[in-house]
Formats: structure tokens, C-alpha cells, sequence
């Protein structure tokens, strides 16, 4: 079964998002397929998760019973507000279909904050539709690396005076690092994007048409 659901109260942003779910799935007393070598743990592929520090309205993992439930008890034996869990979806998918993990292949964030508060930098749409992006990474040996992640962005908009919408892809399994993309582009670093809300509004995968659909 497919769920997609969302963390309250920000339980997204601590880190042990998976590690709750599971908990919450080996309470439910729902009859779960375990994972391999762990029998007390649910089998679960969860993700790909929004990242530290990024909120996601909308979380997915698939899980694994060994009884036919109904939707509507499935959603209801995981909601759970005490854990911070609420359950927006469910589907039911053959266990063959590709997991969320590897179905994925475009994301979308909103990004809000006061860009004023930042150095003078170029308008969002003039950035990220430049032929190249670069970000620069310190390596283990103190030299800066910089990369090019223009190949991830597929597109950008400024919708509200402090909100931008960025779509990125994933190329090769791989997404790019937004707080770094952010950060490159208000020239700051990482560490200093104080005030900047990044939300993940939701993972689509692509029709050979090119054609974007809602996970």
C-alpha cells in the first residue's frame, strides 16, 4: 500500500521520520510483512525523504501487509496525532510497481523569506535560467569544488513578492542540494539562510511524453 501523508507540528524537519512511521506502523496493530532479518520491524520503503531543515506537505512511503485492508481502515489505524502522523492518501499498488524512491523523478519547492535581507543578488528568474548554475563545496582537503546543477533545474517562477516556486529534477538517482542552491544564489552560505522557508510541495514522475503527474 502507497500512503501519502505529513508530518504536524514540523516532525518532518527532525530527522527520524522513517524510524517513527515504522513505530507507528508496529503499533497500529496492523498484520505487517517484516524487513528482512528484523521481524519486530516493518518492511517499508519510505522517501525520498525532503531533507533536513525542508518541510514537505506531502511525505510517501510504501508498506507492506499480509492482510487486504480497506483503505479507510488503513488510513485511520496510522493517523495519529500524538505521533505527529496524518495520513492524506492511500492507494493500493501491486508490490512490483516501482517504490516512490525510484518513481520520482521532478520535485517541487516554494521557497519564501525577505530577499532583501540578504547581499544584493539577481532576480530569481535571471539566476536559474542562466546556461549555468554553479555552487561551490569545500572538500575534505580545504579546496573548493564547484559544480554546475543547472542540468537539475527545470524551471522557476516568482508568484508572490517573498515566494519563489523552483522544479527540480533528478538526474542519474541523484537530486542536487537546495539549502546549497538557495544559498548560491542570495550569496550567503548554507548556515545563513536565516528566515527562508523551503517547502517541498510534491514529487511527480514523468510520461514519455514529458508530461508531469502528482505522486
Amino acid at each position: 500500500m502507497r500512503i501519502v501523508f505529513r508530518w504536524l507540528e514540523n516532525r518532518s524537519l527532525s530527522g527520524d521520520s522513517a524510524a517513527v512511521l515504522r513505530e507507528r506502523i508496529r503499533q497500529s496493530g496492523l498484520h505487517y510483512v517484516p524487513a528482512k532479518g528484523a521481524a519486530d520491524v516493518p518492511r517499508v520503503s519510505y522517501g525520498p525523504a525532503a531533507g533536513r531543515g525542508i518541510r514537505a506537505e506531502r511525505e510517501y512511503a510504501d508498506i507492506y501487509l499480509k492482510d487486504n485492508v480497506p483503505v479507510h481502515e488503513l488510513r485511520d489505524a496510522l493517523s495519529d496525532p500524538a505521533s505527529g502522523l496524518d495520513v492524506l492518501e492511500v492507494t493500493r499498488v501491486p508490490c512490483a510497481f516501482a517504490s516512490v524512491q525510484y518513481l520520482a523523478s521532478v520535485a517541487k519547492y516554494r521557497i519564501e523569506g525577505d530577499w532583501e535581507a540578504f547581499p544584493p543578488h539577481p532576480r530569481a528568474e535571471d539566476y536559474f535560467n542562466a546556461p549555468q548554475v554553479r555552487i561551490t563545496r569545500v572538500s575534505d582537503n580545504g579546496m573548493n569544488v564547484v559544480w554546475d546543477v543547472k542540468p537539475h533545474i527545470v524551471g522557476v517562477e516568482t508568484f508572490a513578492t517573498q515566494s519563489i516556486r523552483l522544479t527540480l529534477q533528478c538526474i542519474e538517482g541523484k537530486w542536487t542540494n537546495l539549502q546549497e542552491l538557495v544559498a548560491a544564489w542570495l550569496g550567503t552560505t548554507p548556515t545563513e539562510l536565516s528566515g527562508i522557508q523551503i517547502i517541498r510541495e510534491g514529487l511527480y514522475w514523468q510520461d514519455s511524453a514529458g508530461e508531469l503527474h502528482l505522486i
